[in-house]
């Protein structure tokens, strides 16, 4: 299965962050195809292994909303 999840940034201390990441390493541990797009540009983001990380363009979220759709294709 194709995963696709969505999220500020993943080196955030937070608990969303924390709940992406472990999501993340657990789907791709089980077999399936998982991408991590993270929303905040600035951010250094390190996904797990077998994971992989998209980040957004630094723009307005219109932007960042195309340039998802785009990649999703």
């Amino acid at each position: 299965m194709r995963v696709l999840l969505i999220i500020h940034s993943l080196s955030e201390p937070g608990g969303a962050e924390v709940v992406a990441y472990q999501w993340a390493r657990y789907l791709a541990q089980a077999g399936d195809k998982v991408t991590v797009y993270t929303t905040h540009p600035e951010q250094e983001d390190v996904a797990p292994e077998g994971v992989s990380l998209v980040k957004a363009r630094k723009a307005n979220v219109v932007a960042q909303t195309r340039h998802l759709a785009r990649y999703l294709r």
